[in-house]
């Protein structure tokens, strides 16, 4: 695989800024080839013989608005993916919203976002495998939240409600509730 990224940012005058780029990512001969690690397509497609039915060459474009409201750090972000090699289910985006950020003891900071994948959108091994178990051909929503219990220690709570399996008859519901206890190090 080889990829790169190209972004920007840009001050605008309301003291918020612009971040924005675009990437491109090439597996090189993933098409017709077995599943990368464990014989799972994780929700991509395969061919009659169970290997990869499309190449992944893929372009991401993103971007995020960070501001501040009431002093607390604002941020709505936007990601889009799309598989060039793929004819169909070649799509995905992430869009949210944070409020907030964890510093130090008594910071929190709260966001939600909405994720939509179809199938070869992504090769599934290298998706969020907290989100829809892994799996591309997924969609749902996280809402995360956290807390500094002190500088450098963190908590966070997530909850994730999704569903894979949108190209098939059935879906699969897939809920998770995680909690974080994070500690940063300097």
């Amino acid at each position: 695989m080889f990829g790169g990224q190209i972004l920007n940012e840009f001050k605008l005058s309301n003291n918020g800024k612009l971040i924005a780029g675009i990437g491109y990512y090439d597996y090189l001969g993933v098409q017709g080839y077995a599943t990368l690690f464990d014989a799972k397509p994780r929700g991509n497609t395969l061919n009659a013989n169970g290997n990869y039915l499309n190449d992944y060459n893929i372009v991401e474009t993103f971007a995020e608005y960070k501001t501040k409201m009431s002093d607390q750090p604002v941020s709505v972000f936007v990601n889009y993916f799309k598989n060039t090699a793929a004819q169909t289910l070649d799509t995905s985006y992430v869009v949210g919203v944070k409020l907030g950020k964890v510093k130090a003891a008594g910071s929190w900071d709260i966001g939600l976002n909405y994720q939509d994948t179809e199938a070869d959108a992504v090769i599934g091994l290298f998706n969020d495998s907290d989100f829809a178990g892994g799996h591309t051909d997924s969609k749902g929503f996280t809402l995360k939240a956290g807390y500094g219990i002190r500088k450098n220690v963190k908590i966070g709570l997530a909850y994730i409600n999704s569903e894979f399996g949108q190209s098939l008859p059935v879906q699969t519901k897939y809920n998770r509730l995680q909690l974080d206890f994070k500690v940063k190090f300097k």
